[in-house]
């Protein structure tokens, strides 16, 4: 009798699958990392798939490398170099080291051969029979190759001199007038080829537009600026949308990969790529001023040394803050450095907020406080509150940081409150109420993981009312608040199948509006 074949990738839970796919460190968010880990654990379809990734991935980069072209363009040249030397690749983050144990790097011979030993890949499945080809054939083989090698090279050089990316597709009508909207690229950031970003209704999910790429986009979350809207993609554009009709306006040729999201202030939108830090005019999308990286980054195993990165924090007040040798504080209109904090690494979030005259980041995996003005750091001594950062939230005026093991509510350097909330991140301020997540019960910590929405006064941190999904993704992106009302944007159930919608939380209940015309 036949023995049936394994199957190569299991059938996992829908609402994991493209987290799923993710397998480097940058793919996901540290708080989606950890929710996936913990998902490991429990359910043995998605483990086995996670597996099954793992073992194609090793099989794909045990192929060997090709012969670089002299006549290739020395960006596209060096790009290949560097996916050829990464034959290792980081088994876990040390930033989740409480569900998944030491940091660890494997050479990935080593992990194939252990797969081979446990019957996981067969030898004979990884190696090509030999066949003999006639003298002929392989000549015209050859020929064919150099034709498409240098229709290749060809087209490289035209993507690297003019960055001319593809054009996109609106559908749909506009935004009304005054009407409140959410935008959200439904999956995670470089997961589809042709990405989308939709302009929905939050109170009952239609769709006002939507706008198809044909290119990846490098972000999940959208803020609308002065009736624009901003987003980096994967084929060397920074992307300006009218945010009433989702049509572009105009797009900019990145040098180099966006980290983090762009963010429009006054009349500029800034970014920040490993070559530096930019400032773009808003109205006509040219170069207003840039500010090279002072330092040189460096990486291994894909994880940037904090010693040395390019991120940007925020933008408030005239002033632009990012993460190179330390914080920086930048003039938003010249580019010219006012100051400069060697003591503060970005060893975690790079997020950064002001209130009143003080500047609250978390990138050191702690608060630290500094005077916005010159980049001192302020005396926080008396400031006790445990564990490790969390999150980091502002709004009218009031900085909302929030631990391992404690949620704490700051004006200046003084503490308004604080509640013993562990694991939990400030998402929204609506109407004197915070809407925070939590990837465990507030009232029952041992309660099983997944995710639990609570409403708080602002004033004081005490629960209003919740609402719990333990078979809930923690980590949602595109979210928004109106009237005492939670809205964000995710796949939910529909006779049987998985639809992309909006969620309404309000009063410890659940609303749930697939997308429709």
């Amino acid at each position: 009798m036949r023995k049936k074949q394994r199957q190569l990738v299991s059938m996992p839970c829908v609402q994991w699958q493209a987290q799923l796919a993710s397998l480097y460190k940058n793919d996901l968010l540290p708080r989606e990392r950890k929710a996936l880990r913990i998902h490991l654990l429990e359910c043995s379809a998605c483990a086995q798939a996670w597996d099954d990734y793992q073992i194609m991935d090793i099989a794909l980069r045990r192929l060997p490398p090709a012969t670089l072209l002299p006549q290739l363009p020395r960006e596209l040249a060096e790009a290949v170099h560097k996916q050829q030397r990464g034959n290792r690749m980081l088994k876990d983050d040390a930033s989740i080291k409480d569900v998944t144990g030491d940091l660890e790097v494997l050479d990935l011979d080593e992990q194939l051969a252990k797969h081979i030993r446990k019957g996981s890949v067969r030898p004979e499945s990884l190696s090509r029979p030999e066949r003999h080809v006639s003298r002929p054939i392989r000549i015209l083989s050859t020929l064919v190759a150099v034709l498409i090698v240098a229709v290749l090279a060809g087209g490289a050089l035209l993507l690297f001199s003019s960055h001319s990316g593809p054009e996109s597709s609106v559908v749909g009508g506009q935004v009304p007038a005054s009407a409140d909207v959410l935008y959200t690229i439904p999956e995670l950031p470089g997961q589809m080829s042709n990405a989308v970003i939709y302009a929905v209704n939050p109170k009952n999910g239609s769709i006002y537009w939507k706008n198809t790429f044909k290119t990846k986009l490098e972000q999940s979350e959208l803020i609308a600026y002065q009736g624009m809207l901003f987003v980096s993609s994967y084929d060397g554009n920074l992307y300006e949308l009218n945010a009433k009709t989702g049509k572009v306006l105009w797009k900019y040729a990145v040098n180099g990969h966006v980290a983090g999201s762009p963010i429009a202030n006054g009349s500029a939108v800034y970014f920040s790529t490993n070559s530096g830090l930019y400032a773009v005019d808003i109205d006509k999308g040219t170069l207003l001023w840039h500010v090279a990286i002072p330092c040189k980054p460096q990486s291994k195993n894909g994880v940037v040394d904090p010693a040395c990165t390019y991120t940007l924090s925020t933008v408030a007040n005239g002033k632009v803050y990012g993460f190179f040798d330390g914080l920086y504080a930048f003039d938003a209109s010249s580019g010219k450095q006012l100051w400069h904090n060697s003591q503060i690494l970005s060893k975690g979030s790079p997020n950064a907020v002001i209130s009143e005259k003080y500047l609250y980041t978390i990138a050191g995996l702690h608060l630290d406080v500094l005077d916005a003005a010159n980049g001192k750091s302020v005396d926080v001594s008396g400031l006790t509150i445990p564990g490790e950062a969390d999150g980091l939230f502002e709004a009218n005026g009031v900085a909302y940081y929030s631990t391992s093991k404690q949620l704490t509510a700051l004006r200046g350097i003084e503490v308004l409150w604080s509640q013993s909330y562990s694991n939990v991140f400030p998402m929204a301020l609506s109407q004197k109420t915070l809407f925070i997540e939590a990837y465990n019960s507030l009232e029952s910590p041992h309660s099983a993981p997944g995710s639990y929405f609570y409403a708080l006064d602002a004033a004081t941190g005490k629960i209003k009312w919740h609402y719990g999904d333990v078979q809930g993704s923690w980590g949602i992106s595109s979210s928004a608040s109106w009237d005492g009302k939670l809205y964000y944007c995710f796949k939910g159930q529909v006779k049987g199948k998985w639809v992309d919608g909006v969620y309404i939380l309000h009063d410890g209940k659940r609303d749930f509006h697939p997308f429709h015309n």
